[in-house]
């Protein structure tokens, strides 16, 4: 029996040593596994992170893009739209240019002109005013002379009085 007692008693020892054993195990398997939470925690929180930084990165990024694009589609658009008006806008202030060149010099041609019209107005008035004054004396002449007189100077012959 003693022999079993012992038996029971190295059974007994060596079941609480497995036990002991196993109880550690559990023990370094708890901690090991409190330690990859905790990991496992940190690379999800840096995973988040990143992920943030990485959204505000292409955020950023698209803006640039956008930025740029609009630059260089505003460009375009000025190249394709804007330079047929701006050729035709610096057509037309040419010809205007030439128009407004050409008005002066027509308005330098014209005061002359006005000036000679003016003068042969001037001319005309003289004109008439002494062919009205010479047609006047011509009809006192006539409308005075005596009767039996006949016309001595040669501008009065063929004037006859009625």
């Amino acid at each position: 029996m003693r022999e079993a007692l012992n038996d029971a008693d190295v059974l007994t020892t060596r079941i609480d040593s497995l036990l002991d054993d196993i109880a550690e195990r559990l023990d370094n398997a708890l901690v090991q596994l409190k330690q990859n939470t905790v990991a496992a925690s940190d690379i999800s929180g840096q995973f988040r992170n990143t992920q943030t930084h990485l959204a505000v990165a292409v955020e950023k990024s698209a803006a640039a893009i956008v930025q740029s694009l609009e630059t260089v589609f505003r460009e375009q658009l000025s190249a394709a739209l804007l330079k047929p008006f701006e050729n035709c806008l610096s057509e037309i202030r040419e010809q205007c240019t030439r128009t407004a060149s050409q008005a002066r010099q027509i308005a330098s041609e014209l005061k002359p002109a006005r000036r000679i019209r003016i003068g042969a107005y001037a001319v005309a008035a003289a004109i008439i005013s002494v062919t009205l004054a010479l047609a006047g004396w011509f009809k006192l002449l006539i409308l005075v002379r005596p009767e039996g007189l006949e016309p001595s100077t040669p501008c009065l012959e063929g004037i006859t009085v009625h």
